[in-house]
């Protein structure tokens, strides 16, 4: 009987992080989320994608276009890895393409896949818990894509999202 291999999270410590390629938040954070992105300029929200599920909400797109502020975790791509991305702060136990493999082969996720190491999305202590989250259905925020997210957003729970 094989075993599969372990993806583990371990801090980045003295290493360069990764470069941001997305964000995610806890779904508490969508109204700030919306403000954040009401402040950037249409041309930036056209290349931006954005996926939410009752916990979280996730941001697809490079770096200088994504929205700043506290409480997203940015999320890079491991080296050898095109379509999984983890915290910018960590590094996994396996290599990019290795991790990004066993994750197609046993869950059949391909596309884009956030691997955080819990919901809260905060550097974990060791915890060994993993949360993957599918990214391929994320949305364009153009005006009208935008607009379909904020009623998404408005639909969470616990989560008002503020009228403009």
């Amino acid at each position: 009987m094989s075993t599969s291999p372990r993806l583990e999270f371990e801090h980045r410590q003295g290493a360069e992080p990764l470069r941001p390629a997305a964000l995610a938040t806890p779904a508490s954070n969508a109204g700030r989320l919306l403000t954040a992105l009401g402040r950037r300029p249409r041309e930036h929200l056209r290349e931006l994608r954005g996926i939410a599920s009752a916990q979280s909400i996730f941001v697809l797109g490079e770096e200088d276009r994504l929205p700043w502020f506290p409480g997203v975790t940015y999320l890079g791509h491991p080296l050898g890895s095109s379509a999984l991305l983890i915290p910018t702060w960590a590094t996994l136990s396996l290599p990019g393409d290795i991790a990004e493999e066993t994750l197609r082969l046993q869950l059949g996720i391909s596309g884009p896949v956030a691997l955080l190491p819990s919901l809260g999305l905060e550097p974990p202590e060791v915890s060994g818990r993993v949360f993957v989250c599918s990214l391929s259905l994320a949305c364009r925020l153009d005006p009208e894509g935008l607009e379909l997210f904020t009623q998404a957003l408005a639909y969470l729970p616990r989560n008002p999202v503020p009228a403009e």
